[in-house]
């Protein structure tokens, strides 16, 4: 049965009705959309479920009538799917334009709410406000109300009226209306954190937080896709002190407050629970620098590429970064799976995750101005423009056949690159640099061309190695071998740079380690070789080779270049045995 629409008020009474906060982000919403436009223009106003808090608009594309505004069907439309989409929040009432000063409603209006409220049987108290152009000195009669149901726009005024059905009829009166200023206090806090850390600091609001059964707005406070600190705001917000915490998994506080506090309030509470948690980025540049600067004096600009993310490649990314590379993209489309945590760096939080974003998000943990690029592309798919903006690779997958076809794509593009593999078990490792600029052998003449061994272990149809157990810290050692040599080639001064130039300057650059005694690879250059054992060899490339030989493919010409082998290069010798290199992405 609908609700009787005869007995409508005329004139809004002049007693306070049900109060509302709505947030500042709304009001501008609805200045840009109602104020600016000529009258009259309507908008749907949304609230969090079981609260009287305004969050959110959806405006009506159609504007009404010159005298007379209500719903139009596309509003409908558009409310229905907002709702459907946003389970926790609910209609309250509708905000139109008035022309002039006229900030109360019409008789029109009036009849207008009666008879949304008898089609709404759910809403027993709604709000219906009015926006006018004019200031509120220029409201005229609507001030004998008072001004609490008013708040000032940009470009006019927003009046509040709460209306609810009675047996007499429909009781309008004016709403008390409290603004929250959620959004221009966040940007405060944001502005303020942005200096302090110097990072870009950005706002992302969250669902609310109900609290004692209250409705309080949620604000997270990012770095890239990092969360470093997090508000919680009431409804009566800033009389009442917000929630403030550090971090994703941290729990909230309250905050000690004043009742006329201020963004910069805010922004001093955000900062007091971060203060032991998130120093200043120069203070940690700063000690990062501290204990290398003897060996890497010169700071480090390069772009690093990694690919992959897994044992070695994990390993040898968080060693960049605290050695002081500040720019990496890494390559890699597996997630983190409970087998990984035994000799990666992530942990049992990572679980399910893609790689390059659990990476990511430890690296940033260590310095918070790390430029980290995620890709989950096959290496085939890796770009020009991606490759372009690279200065040095570093090459950790299980991926063999797509490390030949990018060996071709960094040489011919002249990226020193650097290779580590580790043996099955872990019994040994593999290191291999490139240098195009001094002409030294690719990365093919010194791994070989598939099928010069017997020793393959690959999956037929990818090139991929097939992963094997092995320990940890054999394969963080094999990670941290490649790494220095990554890191020297960064250097043009200092003992790092010095130690790479012999070598190369003697063509030694492929390096060779046992862990285990009498390793097949290392035992034939050395009778009785132990545990640790390591040889660095000469790995001349071959003038035939399309790669790094007398007659190269251009850049200009397709590459049809052969992935590596899992054997290891003629260059050490021909040795019969069923050893081979494990897949690194585990």
């Amino acid at each position: 049965m609908m609700r009787k629409q005869a007995h409508t008020a005329k004139a809004a009474e002049a007693v306070a009705g049900t109060p509302w906060s709505i947030t500042d982000m709304v009001l501008d919403i609805i200045d840009r959309e109602l104020a600016v436009p000529a009258p009259e223009r309507g908008a749907a106003l949304i609230a969090v479920r079981d609260s009287r808090l305004i969050v959110d608009v959806v405006s009506d594309p159609r504007p009404g009538e010159s005298v007379s505004y209500w719903h139009s069907d596309q509003l409908r439309r558009r409310l229905s799917d907002y709702l459907t989409d946003n389970p926790t929040r609910r209609y309250v009432g509708t905000v139109h334009s008035h022309p002039g000063g006229y900030a109360e409603p019409s008789g029109p209006d009036h009849q207008a709410f009666a008879n949304m409220l008898a089609t709404n049987r759910a809403i027993r108290d709604a709000i219906f406000p009015i926006v006018v152009q004019a200031p509120r000195d220029g409201l005229g009669s609507v001030l004998r109300l008072g001004d609490k149901h008013l708040a000032d726009l940009p470009h006019g005024t927003f009046a509040g009226y709460s209306a609810h059905p009675t047996d007499a009829g429909l009781v309008v009166r004016p709403a008390p209306i409290h603004v929250v200023p959620a959004g221009a206090h966040a940007a405060v806090v944001a502005d303020a954190l942005t200096r302090h850390l110097g990072q870009p600091v950005t706002v992302r609001w969250g669902e609310p937080l109900t609290v004692s059964g209250t409705a309080w707005l949620t604000a997270q406070f990012m770095i890239d896709t990092r969360t470093i600190a997090g508000v919680a705001l009431g409804p009566s917000y800033p009389m009442t002190p917000p929630m403030v915490w550090a971090a994703e998994s941290a729990s909230p506080v309250f905050s000690s407050w004043p009742i006329s506090a201020t963004g910069d309030h805010l922004a001093g509470a955000v900062s007091a629970v971060l203060q032991h948690q998130t120093p200043p980025v120069a203070a940690v540049r700063a000690g990062i620098r501290e204990r290398l600067s003897v060996h890497l004096p010169n700071q480090i600009d390069a772009h690093v590429l990694l690919i992959g993310a897994g044992s070695v490649g994990s390993n040898a990314a968080e060693m960049l970064i605290r050695s002081g590379v500040k720019r990496l993209t890494v390559v890699d489309f597996d997630t983190v799976e409970p087998a990984n945590l035994s000799r990666t760096v992530y942990g049992s939080g990572d679980l399910g995750q893609l790689k390059t974003a659990a990476l990511a998000d430890r690296l940033t943990a260590i310095a918070a101005d790390v430029e980290i690029t995620q890709l989950t592309c096959p290496l085939q798919e890796l770009t020009g423009e991606v490759l372009d903006t690279v200065d040095l690779a570093f090459l950790a997958s299980d991926d063999m056949a797509g490390e030949g076809w990018l060996n071709h794509e960094l040489y011919v593009r002249a990226i020193p690159s650097v290779s580590v593999k580790v043996f099955a078990g872990a019994e040994g490792a593999e290191l291999a640099y490139v240098l195009p600029a001094r002409n030294t052998a690719c990365l093919r003449c010194m791994m070989g061309a598939v099928g010069s061994g017997d020793r393959g272990d690959a999956d037929y149809g990818t090139g991929r190695i097939n992963g094997s157990p092995a320990l940890g810290p054999d394969i963080a050692a094999a990670a941290a071998r490649g790494v220095k040599v990554a890191l020297a080639l960064t250097q043009t001064d200092g003992p790092l740079a010095d130690w790479l130039d012999e070598l190369v300057s003697r063509r030694l650059t492929y390096f060779l380690s046992s862990n285990v005694a009498g390793w097949t690879y290392t035992e034939f250059a050395r009778a009785g070789s132990l545990p640790f054992d390591g040889l660095w060899l000469t790995a001349p490339g071959r003038p035939e080779c399309e790669i790094c030989g007398m007659e190269r493919v251009s850049d200009t010409q397709p590459a049809h270049v052969a992935a590596f082998t899992t054997s290891p290069p003629q260059g050490i010798g021909d040795v019969d045995t069923d050893d081979h290199r494990h897949g690194e992405d585990n």
